[in-house]
């Protein structure tokens, strides 16, 4: 916190969707998507009423209970990710498709996802995976390559069109291990670089190919964090990270200042006493932490690279006593 600024729940109470089998859920502009264990899709009956989301509001909707409905007849999905007006979704065959827009204006009301039908994109059908990359998509094949949306690079890369509005790159950096979370964060001589967690727990920078200040070359980053290998997730923080370990213990992250390693010298505190912590999520200038008996509590924090940034004095570290926001276990009326 700062001050006596204060973070107001916006939808006071919470809910759980029904059904105990959910394997995984995308949220996109207004419509959440679900899949289950048996393969079926499932989404939102009716996109949620968008009115009274300003940040700055005071009078929010009343919360209404979420209803999913099936969305095909099919039970061969196996990885659903959200991209804002659309979803993507891979059928267990391979195959990579599209359930929405891409193209939609925000002129006109949204009919929600469950309005479309879904569109296959490309042809390969050895699509593994979709997941997150910050700033991007990932899409992972069998084989193990991974691509993401096309972007302006130093060096040309391998490409994959899928439609008129779709390409993806290779992205190399991103191959060799199965990533939690990956995630931009600012570095103070590089600039933007990415952060991830691969599936042996250990924190790494896995850049794309970065200018050496000294060399003048170009060099693709892969680097451990720290020598623990029991990390669960990471956020970004302003101008640099947290990362929530499987001790249940929260830890903000500064990275070194060595261009051609920025994971030496890189310097890790704790945040807070609590040791049960199970989930972190950035949110509105800070970030917001799930404790195990279902508390949501809130840390403020803001710097130069923060995308929440709002003209507040920039803190160094975020507070040690953050705000309890609410429980997910709570009762509603």
């Amino acid at each position: 916190m700062l001050g006596n600024w204060q973070l107001k729940e916006m939808f006071p109470g919470g809910q759980f969707l029904p059904g105990t089998n959910w394997l995984s859920v995308a949220f996109c502009r207004q419509d959440v998507l679900a899949l289950k264990e048996d393969g079926s899709l499932w989404v939102t009956d009716k996109p949620e009423d968008m009115k009274g989301w300003g940040w700055n509001s005071t009078n929010p909707p009343p919360l209404e209970p979420l209803n999913l409905v099936r969305y095909d007849d099919k039970t061969d999905w196996k990885s659903i990710h959200g991209a804002w007006t659309s979803a993507l979704a891979i059928e267990k065959d391979g195959s990579l498709w599209r359930i929405g827009t891409n193209r939609s204006s925000g002129k006109k009301a949204w009919p929600g996802l469950r309005t479309f039908e879904a569109q296959r994109l490309g042809d390969d059908s050895d699509w593994a995976e979709v997941f997150r990359a910050k700033f991007s998509i990932a899409y992972r094949k069998t084989d193990g390559r991974i691509y993401i949306n096309a972007q302006s690079s130093l060096r040309k890369k391998e490409t994959l069109k899928l439609d008129d509005d779709t390409s993806l790159e290779r992205a190399p950096y991103l191959e060799g291990r199965k990533w939690g979370d990956v995630i931009w964060t600012a570095h103070p001589r590089l600039g933007m670089v990415q952060v991830g967690v691969s599936s042996d727990g250990a924190l790494r920078v896995v850049d794309d190919y970065h200018l050496h200040a000294k060399s003048g070359e170009v060099a693709q980053q892969d680097f451990q964090v720290g020598k623990e290998t029991n990390w669960l997730a990471v956020i970004e923080a302003a101008q640099h990270f947290v990362a929530l370990k499987a001790d249940g213990t929260l830890w903000w992250w500064e990275l070194g200042e060595d261009v051609g390693n920025p994971a030496r010298g890189a310097k890790a505190s704790r945040i807070g006493t609590k040791s049960d912590w199970v989930g972190i999520t950035p949110s509105a200038g800070g970030m917001v932490a799930l404790s195990a008996d279902g508390g949501l509590w809130y840390w403020r924090f803001d710097g130069t690279y923060s995308h929440y940034s709002d003209g507040f004095q920039p803190l160094l570290r975020p507070s040690r006593k953050p705000q309890l926001v609410g429980n997910v276990f709570a009762k509603t009326d």
